[in-house]
């Protein structure tokens, strides 16, 4: 009963959001665009930047979203202010704007009032110079990039090898919570196993959400939502759990590839206790092969690689791999999905507007696995920066919206938290509550079983 009154709300939501749709497609041509075209502009872009910094912060007389942020000097003075409205509470783009600030150190505060589309006749203060409306957008920009992206990480072991910590992020969400989940495990102590629901009839014929997985495999520390799916809901991209294949189609685009459980010559998983001879160093992820010029870049610049210990999962990009490295086939678990950031350091997802919770994976300098969870909404190239500021050495991107989800095991039961964001053609939506239910999941399953609370 609680799905047939969702699924009647969400019908009349997104039929509701086709006529905003519509309706703001008509305005766009009117002025010349949709709103994405406002981004090939210097000052749109400035300003769409801007928007990932604010906050909530009110509505105005009209009833409209504002959101603001202060950017002030590191020891607290010379605040300067940007105020931006927004249509609505699931909107990305501002209407207009309001800013505060010194063109100059030691200028007096200029004020400057502009709407859409912005740096035109409506801009108010300064004689209507769209010029200084760009360089009061930088003063308040480069206060803000100079600082912190993301409070302060603060984790908390839940048991031997996984850790927890939940922080806001200064820069990215968009639309919704700030709060961001972080848990680091060590392959040390787990091993990755991915789970289809078509392995078993009665899996298939009642989906469930991360929590209901729980049920299904209740030896697991830690359950998150995989990759993308089609909608026969086969999993986009090759999956494979300690040699058994779950999706053996790649993904022709995407190049990520979490690994785990290298293979030996004969295709048995290499004995972690007796390694071979395989050292741990930034050129050598086996003891064979040559030294690519952007392996030799990655030393050079003292980026680490993944480690090269057998038992160890790595995160591998078929676009940068080093010449004589071990592809995903030398390993005994797999899952593919898109890069969103290579060992190299490159972002590699495109700039959009394209807003959703999130849900990715990345490896850090000590090799350890971190699985980010994002409650409110974000574009992947935000996503990107916040990975460049947390210092990972790689970053692969899982499906997000409402799919975004992960369950952690509790003494009493498990502790869930899931993304309330998505969008599609039709706009942006919101749920606080919706638990879709994961064609497939990826659980954590301790080496030894799981210990005691």
């Amino acid at each position: 009963m609680i799905r047939i009154v969702f699924q009647t709300i969400s019908l009349l939501l997104l039929s509701a959001s086709l006529l905003t749709g519509c309706l703001a497609l008509a305005a766009g041509s009117a002025d010349g665009g949709s709103d994405a075209d406002y981004a090939d502009d210097v000052l749109k872009r400035q300003i769409w930047h801007l928007a990932g910094w604010v906050s909530p912060s009110g509505k105005d007389p009209q009833g409209h979203d504002l959101r603001s942020v202060i950017a002030a000097e590191p020891d607290g003075t010379d605040p300067l202010t940007l105020t931006l409205t927004f249509q609505d509470s699931l909107d990305s783009w501002p209407i207009a704007l309001e800013a505060q600030c010194r063109l100059r150190p030691g200028d007096p505060l200029v004020t400057l009032i502009d709407a859409k589309p912005f740096g035109g006749e409506n801009l108010i203060g300064n004689g209507g110079d769209h010029g200084v409306l760009g360089l009061c957008l930088a003063a308040i920009s480069s206060r803000l990039t100079a600082g912190p992206w993301l409070e302060p990480l603060d984790f908390k072991d839940i048991e031997p090898g996984l850790s927890l910590a939940v922080t806001k992020a200064r820069f990215g969400p968009r639309l919704g919570d700030r709060q961001i989940l972080i848990i680091k495990a060590s392959s040390k102590y787990f091993r990755l196993a991915p789970y289809h629901e078509s392995e078993k009839p009665s899996w298939k014929n009642f989906p469930v959400s991360a929590q209901g997985w729980f049920d299904r495999l209740p030896g697991a520390s830690l359950i998150i939502n995989a990759g993308q799916y089609y909608p026969d809901r086969s999993h986009m991209g090759l999956l494979k759990r300690h040699g058994t294949w779950l999706a053996e189609k790649p993904h022709q685009f995407w190049k990520g590839y979490l690994v785990q459980d290298r293979l030996d010559d004969g295709g048995a998983p290499i004995d972690s206790d007796n390694p071979a001879g395989i050292k741990s160093t930034v050129n050598q992820d086996i003891p064979i092969g040559l030294v690519s010029p952007e392996d030799q870049q990655l030393a050079d610049s003292g980026r680490q690689s993944q480690s090269a210990l057998p038992s160890d999962w790595a995160l591998i990009d078929g676009d940068t791999l080093p010449l004589g490295t071990a592809g995903p086939e030398h390993y005994d678990t797999v899952i593919q999905s898109y890069m969103i950031l290579d060992r190299l350091g490159r972002i590699r997802v495109r700039r959009s507007d394209r807003l959703a919770s999130r849900t990715a994976l990345a490896i850090d300098p000590n090799g350890d696995l971190l699985i980010v969870l994002t409650i409110g909404a974000l574009s992947l190239s935000d996503l990107a920066a916040l990975f460049e500021h947390l210092g990972v050495v790689s970053a692969l991107g899982l499906d997000g919206g409402f799919e975004s989800q992960v369950a952690m095991a509790s003494p009493q039961r498990p502790i869930v938290w899931q993304g309330q964001h998505t969008s599609n053609i039709l706009g942006n939506f919101y749920s606080a509550d919706y638990f879709r239910p994961l064609p497939a999941i990826i659980a954590l399953e301790r080496l030894t079983g799981r210990s005691d609370f």
